[in-house]
């Protein structure tokens, strides 16, 4: 099902059913009778002391679900800001999303999974591998070129494989759509299409939930946030099999990407995760991989501004513990320095009264306390992915190359994050700082990688990738 705008149809609305128009992401309701408009306009006094209410109660605005029929017969669910707005008795509402669906195969409590299409779909997985192509000479040794469409299996799907959420399974699987266009220059095309399918029918619900998994894969492969998705696509039940009977609109699904075609292709693609993939997909749903750092754009990436610096490190710190051990071995030196100090103050307690002797009490917890710096923490990563990250070590440092480049990286970045973490007003940002922040970016993404099993050569090359660079590994 292709999304139409502008909608047409009925919808109930306070028990009655209200003649509507949805356009351009806005739901405008007609009263059905002037008398209905009449009450409907003396309303509007009413709603400000409501929303007066609200903002003095401190509460956030909900949502609501409407559910109607559009004029082409198909059910639409949409889901609306409670705060609405009263044009003299019109009122409209700003849309989150609509489902528009066939009732006679699909429902809001029984959908079987929904497909992907779009610009970063096939980028992520290219769709020009469902075409083959063989080269030939005839008997007068004429070459002759053809183009094949080549199928993998029964249904041409590639299953990249599965999670488990809820209890439900949820299969991921991809399929090259080739296309041919008569009377064209370019008589052969192809998209690529991603089918999420579910073990058993679930509500409308979970499918936003799972939805919000995949574009939070998209987030994360890309490495920016303005994702190129089509609408998708919902599957209903026709005959005994799965059937696209609705479509899933959300505003976003009409927003522009990437201007520069060749910058969004700076990002992961399959042939490099293969079903790796499926082991991003649980951290994603359980929001443990931080993704509050990427930019809007891959040009909004060159841009280090003190938000994205700071977020920059959160992104780092939140991998840290979700994949790595948080009590790092410090030096011996330090061990015994602490030790020798707790001691001294130990003994300098009991020799000590009132105030004194609660300041060191203090003291000692404090020092106790004591957390690895960032700089241990990068540093002990840095060691685990060195050989990942040896490549670009070397192609952006490359007149220091000594024995300590991991530890004066780890260092200028302790550095820099204690001053914006604290509100330094000295903040001072150096050339070197601009190839720290582009080790610390491949950092998230290879401890990431290696632990969910990518191999060496294929996480340098998705790193490589996101660099937009092929100078990094020549």
């Amino acid at each position: 099902m292709k999304p139409t705008s502008p909608l047409m149809g009925y919808i109930v609305y306070m028990e009655k059913e209200y003649p509507f128009l949805f356009e351009d992401g806005i739901l405008r309701l007609f009263p059905p009778t002037r008398e209905d408009w009449r009450k409907r306009r003396r309303s509007l006094f009413q709603n400000l002391q409501e929303l007066k209410a609200k903002c003095q109660a401190q509460e956030w605005v909900g949502h609501s679900r409407l559910k109607g029929r559009t004029h082409d017969g198909d059910s639409i669910v949409f889901s609306v800001s409670d705060l609405s707005s009263n044009d003299n008795g019109f009122e409209s509402f700003s849309v989150d999303y609509h489902f528009k669906y066939n009732v006679s195969y699909l429902d809001d409590e029984q959908i079987y999974g929904f497909s992907l299409t779009g610009k970063d779909v096939d980028r992520f997985y290219n769709p020009r591998c469902v075409f083959t192509t063989d080269v030939s000479c005839d008997e007068l040794g004429i070459q002759r070129t053809g183009v094949y469409v080549e199928n993998k299996n029964d249904n041409g799907a590639v299953c990249a494989g599965s999670y488990r959420y809820g209890d439900t399974e949820i299969t991921v699987s991809f399929r090259a759509v080739p296309t041919l266009h008569f009377r064209s220059e370019a008589p052969l095309s192809a998209h690529s299409r991603m089918i999420v399918s579910f073990s058993k029918p679930q509500n409308l619900e979970y499918l936003l939930q799972v939805y919000e998994h995949c574009c939070r894969f998209f987030y994360y492969v890309c490495y920016r946030r303005n994702i190129e998705l089509d609408s998708p696509d919902i599957y209903g039940m026709r005959d005994g099999r799965k059937s696209n009977e609705g479509i899933l609109w959300f505003p976003q699904n009409d927003l522009a990407g990437e201007v520069e075609q060749k910058d969004a292709e700076e990002m992961i693609v399959y042939d490099d995760l293969g079903e790796k993939m499926m082991a991003l997909f649980p951290p994603l749903a359980e929001d443990q991989i931080y993704l509050e750092h990427l930019c809007p754009s891959v040009a909004d990436r060159r841009s280090w501004g003190i938000n994205h610096i700071i977020l920059m490190f959160v992104a780092f710190e939140r991998e840290f513990r979700n994949l790595y051990d948080d009590t790092i071995v410090r030096s011996d030196m330090y061990v015994e320095v602490r030790a020798e100090v707790m001691k001294f103050l130990e003994n300098l307690k009991e020799n000590s009264h009132g105030k004194k002797k609660k300041y060191i009490g203090e003291m000692e917890r404090t020092l106790s306390k004591t957390e690895n710096k960032y700089a241990d923490r990068m540093e002990k990563a840095m060691r685990d992915c060195e050989e990942i990250l040896c490549p670009f070590l070397k192609y952006y440092y490359r007149d220091d190359q000594s024995d300590d480049l991991i530890e004066d990286i780890c260092a200028r970045m302790n550095q820099l994050r204690n001053d914006a973490a604290h509100g330094n007003i000295d903040l001072q940002i150096d050339p070197v700082h601009i190839s720290d922040f582009a080790i610390l970016e491949s950092l998230i993404y290879a401890m990431r990688l290696k632990a969910i099993g990518v191999e060496l050569e294929k996480i340098q090359t998705c790193l490589q990738t996101m660099k937009g660079t092929r100078m990094i590994l020549a």
